[in-house]
């Protein structure tokens, strides 16, 4: 492993001082350990850097992901406690709204990469310019962003991902958007998210430079094992900047006072007991030397785009914000709220009343009132929707089971019609009954979860919850469960139209399903 001998400004002096023979820069130094699905923006003087998508599924405008970040452990509870959070991709794939996905920098942006938009073209054989660039502050890390995002936009505009017609640009990851990249994202499941490292125990070595293996020295990007979604060194090497301010943690929400701003993963000086998805420390812009600059900190990016980047999408997002606060089960009807008629949705109940208020501070209060009760019918639709994925999943894994089984009655009744030997036969046969009888007590169990979503949701909700279970399904490679969970879908429809008498043609679907399987 290489090392840093030089501070920033010197490297970039030497960057400046000697123009590369060839301007383009071999692979190895932008992306050394290449992989399928690696997305490459080009750089100045024939660089580029690399990025891995990240999904978040989420259905709809303002439909977005529900995760739990931070630590369990009290000992830096006061910054780095379990907190909720909510994210949505800026991109939209090519099965829409539920596929949506951010990209984030591959490995730590490097000195030579940071060189390249600083003026001459850097010496692409210089080793020591793939280390990351580190003694930067937040402020040249983010208008370092900016103007990669203005060369893209005039030098490769075709190859930079757009929403709604508006290009993609570079800024510093949010807390939320690095965090969740770093536990795995979608690509490992709850328990293995919400560990400590992504590393498997006892093997923190083959994917993190940390006190403990780096000789105290930065290391060159990449050298080490990357994470789940593909991410060299998001832990240890450099700590990497974020564009939030730092906040502690106050249990139920963030402190109010906003101070410096947040590095987050742990560096090469950081103790392998100290190495952790949730490590965050603050770093504040200038210390008493000055700006502050430290060789232990850098940065990547991530590459999304405009919230509202179209006419279209500012009156999308007015339509769907309406329908947070509006209860599913209410049967109000559209239009302003008007005080000779009583509302059914109680939110447009309360502003009616505040606008006829008599005094200025009734109106003030009826206008908090419906403001909380809004807040409230949001949070309960979010813990529904959850509730709705969580039983969804539940069915797909239940007509799992059962598909299983089927399969392995199948193969016993085979047994024991093509055995001629009496004593093996009743052996196939009693192990027939045996698993017959699990297969019901199964096929039971998948009527049951049926039977209780069917009675609980609607096909929207249903269809909007079954994109995100998609991507989930897929980013763990999970492949078969994607089609299980329309037909899943579909057999819902049955239940719904047929009650009990929809339990022969569900068997007589889930029995088509093992067969298209091929078993």
């Amino acid at each position: 492993m290489r090392f840093a001998r030089f501070s920033l400004a010197a490297l970039i002096f030497c960057a400046h001082a000697a123009l590369a023979a060839d301007p383009d820069w071999p692979p190895e130094t932008y992306d050394p350990q290449p992989a399928e699905a690696d997305l490459l923006l080009p750089m100045p003087c024939g660089g580029a850097m690399a990025f891995r998508r990240v999904n978040v599924p989420s259905g709809g405008m303002l439909g977005d992901y529900r995760v739990t970040l931070g630590s369990h452990e009290a000992e830096r509870g006061y910054a780095e406690y379990r907190r909720v959070a909510w994210l949505a991709g800026a991109f939209a794939g090519e099965k829409g709204e539920g596929d949506r996905h951010y990209f984030i920098g591959k490995y730590e942006v490097t000195a030579m990469q940071l060189a390249a938009l600083s003026g001459a073209c850097p010496d692409s054989g210089n080793a020591d310019l793939e280390l990351p660039a580190v003694e930067i502050s937040w402020a040249e890390a983010v208008l370092f962003a900016e103007r990669y995002s203005e060369w893209l936009l005039k030098s490769a505009p075709d190859l930079v991902p757009t929403r709604d017609g508006s290009v993609g640009f570079l800024r510093l990851p949010t807390e939320d958007e690095w965090e969740f990249a770093a536990r795995g994202g979608t690509k490992v499941g709850p328990a293995e998210f919400s560990a400590k490292t992504f590393a498997p125990a006892g093997n923190l070595d083959e994917s993190v430079v940390h006190d403990g293996n780096s000789y105290r020295e930065l290391n060159l990007i990449g050298t080490l094992k990357p994470n789940p979604l593909g991410i060299h060194d998001i832990l240890g090497n450099a700590a990497e900047l974020t564009l939030d301010p730092f906040r502690l943690n106050a249990i139920s929400h963030q402190f109010g006072q906003a101070g410096g701003f947040v590095a987050r993963g742990g560096s090469f000086r950081t103790r392998p007991a100290d190495i952790s998805a949730a490590h965050r420390e603050e770093y504040p812009p200038v210390d008493k030397h000055g700006i502050r600059r430290q060789n232990t900190t850098g940065f990547r990016l991530v590459l999304t785009a405009p919230a509202l980047p179209s006419r279209d999408s500012i009156e999308a997002a007015q339509k769907a914000w309406q329908a947070l606060a509006v209860d599913p089960n209410s049967k109000a009807e559209p239009g302003g709220p008007k005080l000779a008629e009583e509302q059914a949705d109680p939110v447009k109940e309360a502003r009616a009343l505040a606008e006829a208020a008599p005094s200025d501070e009734m109106k003030r209060r009826l206008e908090n009132l419906s403001f909380v009760i809004a807040e409230s019918i949001r949070t309960r639709n979010q813990e529904r929707e959850r509730a709705a994925r969580e039983l969804l999943s539940n069915a797909v894994f239940a007509a799992r089971r059962v598909m299983d089984n089927i399969a392995i009655l199948t193969r016993w009744t085979e047994l024991v019609k093509a055995t001629e030997d009496p004593t093996r036969r009743a052996r196939y046969q009693q192990n027939l009954d045996k698993d017959r009888q699990v297969y019901r007590f199964n096929l039971g169990y998948y009527l049951d979860r049926l039977t209780t979503i069917a009675e609980s949701y609607d096909d929207i909700a249903l269809v909007t919850q079954a994109r995100v279970l998609t991507v989930e399904y897929n980013d763990r490679a999970l492949t078969t469960l994607p089609s299980i969970t329309d037909d899943v879908l579909k057999q819902l429809t049955l239940m719904r139209s047929q009650g009990s008498a929809a339990k022969a043609p569900i068997e007589k679907s889930l029995a088509a399903m093992v067969a298209k399987e091929g078993r």
